[in-house]
């Protein structure tokens, strides 16, 4: 049976409690161990996400007029009035393979199919639109990331 590491630990304590229960079951049941390297982030740690280069996240903090509309777009995104995080960034745990493709869509597969069997409404970065059409049709792939519907 796999288990969180330190890190995934401390990140797991800032998920909702849908997400974290998501995220143990997945890991329980998972062939393929991940960790947890995100789940909440300031408005600060946002923005220099999406300055940084490359673009690794769509939603601009400068582009919302007050905090609960940052809050309804960044999902990562807590503070004052939404103190947990409803989105959730993984890597594998597999020696080299962090971000390989096939690797993350088994994991995404099992993360999906726990939600669903638990009635929690989930999308994935890898589909987005949740058309079942992996990868191919998505302006921004984030393979890594979950987030509560």
């Amino acid at each position: 049976m796999h288990q969180w590491n330190e890190r995934s630990v401390q990140q797991r304590d800032t998920l909702m409690g849908s997400l974290r229960l998501l995220m143990d079951d997945a890991l329980r049941v998972s062939d393929v161990p991940f960790q947890i390297v995100q789940g909440a982030r300031t408005v600060e740690q946002q923005q220099a996400l999406y300055d940084g280069t490359p673009r690794r996240t769509k939603v601009n903090p400068r582009d919302y007029p007050t905090r609960e509309k940052l809050y309804a777009a960044a999902k990562h995104v807590t503070g004052p009035g939404m103190p947990l995080s409803r989105a959730v960034d993984i890597i594998i745990d597999v020696k080299g393979k962090e971000y390989d493709k096939a690797h993350m869509c088994y994991v995404a597969g099992v993360v999906l199919a726990i939600a669903a069997l638990r009635g929690i409404p989930v999308r994935w970065g890898g589909d987005w639109d949740r058309d079942g059409e992996l990868l191919s049709d998505q302006k921004l792939i984030d393979m890594p990331h979950f987030e509560l519907m």
